[in-house]
């Protein structure tokens, strides 16, 4: 019986592992068009302050 725990415990760690895999790479695919639009405004930014 303990077995078939630790098989279920492993595949459900596993499932969580690819679903934040999963997710981060959505949201870094999401966020990587608009990082150089905030680095061009935050250099903008610290141009027109000096």
């Amino acid at each position: 019986m303990g077995g078939w725990a630790l098989l279920v415990c492993a595949a459900i760690f596993l499932v969580l592992v690819g679903l934040v895999t999963h997710w981060s790479l959505i949201l870094a695919g999401a966020l990587l068009p608009i990082w150089p639009l905030v680095s061009e405004l935050l250099r903008r930014r610290r141009s027109s302050r000096e």
